[in-house]
């Protein structure tokens, strides 16, 4: 077993040695590896707790303190004191006191018992000798009383008093502990049993575990080592134990292995099982693990390191979008809603979208087995977060009012330019500069017409500037997707029975949620759909290699062009965009569109599936009847 296959070695792995210096650079990392793991070890175990602490070892000899609740009864009935102690003090004030002695801890309990004691006599006897046995009186609430209602009042037994009697009177009113305090048991774990436990976990995550490059973003420790998810903490102990057997070294309990593996080596991990994760990453990974020579391992280590750092990047281009648009807005002066277009002395207003998972209708809290096999009448939602300002508008566009038949076409350019262009025409703040975040999804935002429209707002004076920023796929997550989160948990949570329902629920999720319908409560049509795709295409050309690109960007100095960047640090491109010879009309507008609604046959299952789960109030609304055609 190698003590050397520890993390960093594994990310020492992706640093380019030359060959002369390779061993030297190699030895110095392991001897550090080496002295890491010990100085770890070490401290582990210095501060476990595996010795006698104060509370956990502090039985003492006294076994319970309350070890008289019966027989100091029987002994204040048999109490001959001719003071009659126990008349002096009513009952519910005893009762009280013995209630508030048993909230106290031990220590607190025994610290208030010695100041309950009164020396009467001296230290000395006449003849200055020591004296052998000292003297009590015994008080409550200033009056003497004997030694029998003593004992009951406080709560405590004749043994436990002797023995805070005899340490007050050798010690005085400090707090007593227990002989074992601080020795090292005979059964503690060793030096060699630790360690070899850490060689063992690190010698296991680097044949199974899956080293990243660089610490979780807002983590300044080591780059985690994940081992595969469908492992656990007892199956590893299995492992472990039959190891130590194999090794005749004594193992260590299934607790102690934990408390081993979270204190000395954190940094190898049990990966929890996730959704919707970066496929690129996923590929890399298990090329590392898949490695069979340390060559295959160094480059695919590489290309992940490479991959990360490229996604980290951008995500603090991002970042800094959002922050810079924020201190912007807080200087500014803003007016009602809509504002003329570049009237307004702002340039680095942010806009990011993105489309939610769909939801269906009905949705009830306590779910009806049978509704989880219907398919319900189905709500998208696209939102558009104004960074700015924190503003969310969360455009809900019900199944019968998409531009395609039965809900489709929602997720295509004409919808979503179309809605982008009713948020920026009413919900923007006349900003010459304008920065948009996006996701990389090819048939919704990284396309030939959604850059052409951007052009076309240059072109028709509505920005001077504009800036589409994308992230790397697979590592898109953004301020939106809260929102969305907001929304779903608060929908998991409710009764959902109708389209106008669930936009109650957006706008309760959070104060900064908005609902956009396509009809308000009044009839009145919202927004527009238009053909965006016939009327662009006329004017704009395709760019070609444009997945490979991620960062866009449009100005009035020149309109019929495109400056695109592949990173954030890569250098800019200029790229045609408008084809040659055409003018663009001014004020020229798309044709509108109007929405398919929904096919016969998905009213006909609406209504014979769906309508039976609806509450009568909304079924109507849901699930209408089926119209005579």
């Amino acid at each position: 077993m190698s003590q050397s296959d520890d993390h960093e070695a594994i990310g020492n792995l992706s640093q380019e040695w030359d060959s002369e210096e390779e061993e030297e650079d190699l030895e110095n990392a392991l001897e550090n590896v080496e002295n890491s793991i010990s100085s770890r070890v070490h401290d582990y175990m210095s501060n476990t707790h595996s010795c006698y602490s104060e509370q956990s070892g502090s039985e003492l000899d006294d076994n319970n303190t309350n070890d008289n609740d019966t027989s100091n009864c029987e002994n204040i009935k048999l109490c001959k004191c001719k003071s009659n102690c126990m008349d002096s003090f009513e009952e519910d004030t005893i009762n009280n006191h013995i209630l508030s002695l048993r909230e106290m801890d031990r220590g607190e309990k025994e610290m208030f018992i010695m100041g309950s004691l009164q020396q009467v006599s001296a230290d000395e006897t006449l003849k200055g000798k020591r004296r052998k046995r000292t003297r009590f009186r015994y008080v409550f609430q200033g009056k003497k009383v004997c030694k029998d209602v003593f004992l009951y009042i406080n709560d405590i037994g004749k043994k436990s008093l002797r023995n805070i009697v005899d340490h007050f009177s050798m010690n005085g009113a400090v707090p007593r502990t227990h002989g074992n305090t601080g020795r090292r048991p005979h059964h503690a774990l060793g030096y060699n049993e630790i360690r070899f436990c850490v060689d063992w976990l690190i010698w296991y995550a680097d044949i199974h575990g899956l080293p990243m490059p660089a610490a979780p973003r807002g983590h300044d420790g080591e780059a985690p080592i994940l081992l595969p998810s469908n492992l656990t903490k007892c199956s590893l102990h299995t492992l472990y134990s039959q190891a130590c057997i194999e090794s005749q070294v004594r193992k260590i309990g299934l607790s102690s292995f934990k408390n081993v593996w979270s204190n000395v080596v954190p940094h190898i991990r049990i990966m929890t099982p996730k959704d919707d994760v970066c496929h690129k990453c996923e590929l890399l990974r298990h090329k590392v693990v898949d490695a069979v020579t340390e060559a295959a391992k160094l480059d695919a280590a590489n290309h992940l390191r490479e991959h990360v750092q490229d996604a980290k990047a951008e995500r603090e281009v991002y970042q800094t979008a959002v922050v810079q648009a924020r201190e912007e807005m807080s200087t500014h002066r803003r007016h009602d809603r809509p504002v003329t277009p570049v009237s307004a002395d702002l340039n680095k207003v942010l806009f990011t979208f993105d489309y939610s998972q769909c939801v269906t209708i009905p949705h009830h809290s306590r779910q009806m087995g049978p509704i989880y096999f219907v398919t319900g009448r189905k709500i998208n939602m696209f939102g558009i977060r104004v960074d700015s300002t924190g503003e969310q508008f969360n455009y809900l566009i019900d199944e019968d009012q998409s531009i395609g038949l039965d809900g489709g076409g929602t997720h295509g350019p004409n919808s979503v330019i179309s809605m982008l262009h009713h948020s920026l025409s009413n919900y923007g703040f006349g900003e010459k500069g304008l920065y948009l975040h996006a996701d990389n999804c090819g048939a919704q935002n990284k396309n030939r017409f959604t850059l052409a429209y951007l052009s076309w707002r240059i072109n028709m004076g509505l920005h001077e500037n504009i800036t589409l920023l994308m992230a790397i796929p697979g590592h898109t997550k953004c301020l939106v997707d809260g929102g969305f989160g907001r929304i779903k948990k608060l929908f998991k949570r409710s009764d959902c029975e109708s389209l106008s329902q669930f936009a109650d629920i957006v706008e309760k999720s959070a104060k900064d949620n908005f609902a956009v319908l396509y009809r308000n409560a009044n009839g009145d049509q919202s927004w527009t759909w238009y053909d965006w795709k016939s009327y662009l295409t006329r004017y704009f050309l395709q760019l070609k290699g444009i997945q490979k690109y991620h960062s866009f960007r449009f100005t009035a100095g020149d309109k019929t062009a495109i400056f695109v960047k592949e990173r954030s640090n890569s250098d800019e491109i200029r790229v045609p965009l408008m084809r040659r010879n055409i003018v663009l009309p001014e004020g020229s507008f798309p044709d509108s569109i109007q929405p398919a609604g929904l096919s016969r046959q998905r009213r006909e299952y609406l209504y014979r599936h769906v309508r039976k789960y609806v509450r009568p109030a909304y079924q109507d609304e849901t699930c209408p009847r089926l119209a005579e055609e």
